[in-house]
């Protein structure tokens, strides 16, 4: 899914995700925690690489592929967004703040994140990269 980055577009992407979800009869709270992860990605990029609350100009683009691993088989995602990194709030405005990464890490395997250009600098964007737990092959 390649879609521009508003708050808009968080309703389609878990949306679609849930639907994709579902045809690959995905186990349902393993399935969750992956929108629930994606969805903490993509709302980071809204709100962080397009101040202050998305560009539609900005893109984010959502790519995930199903890998089988013993036994099982797992979820691979890339959350890449074409923003940059801004400088860093006040400490107020981060009251009741700053949740995303520690929840994608409770529920994913694996959160990795390569930030792209910096504050007032042209960059490639941010990745985000997902590895969801292992589930059972239906």
């Amino acid at each position: 899914m390649r879609l521009p980055a508003v708050l808009e577009t968080l309703g389609l992407i878990r949306s679609g995700l849930r639907r994709w979800l579902t045809l690959l009869e995905w186990p349902d709270d393993p399935a969750l925690d992956i929108v629930l992860a994606v969805n903490e990605a993509v709302s980071n990029s809204v709100e962080h690489a397009f101040p202050p609350a998305g560009s539609p100009d900005g893109v984010v683009e959502v790519t995930a592929e199903v890998e089988r691993v013993d036994g099982g088989r797992r979820m691979r995602i890339q959350v890449r967004d074409t923003g940059r990194w801004l400088p860093r709030p006040t400490p107020e405005a981060y009251v009741n703040r700053r949740r995303g990464l520690p929840m994608m890490s409770a529920v994913m395997a694996e959160v990795r994140i390569h930030r792209g250009g910096s504050a007032g600098a042209p960059g490639d964007g941010t990745v985000v990269h997902l590895r969801s737990p292992t589930v059972p092959v239906p």
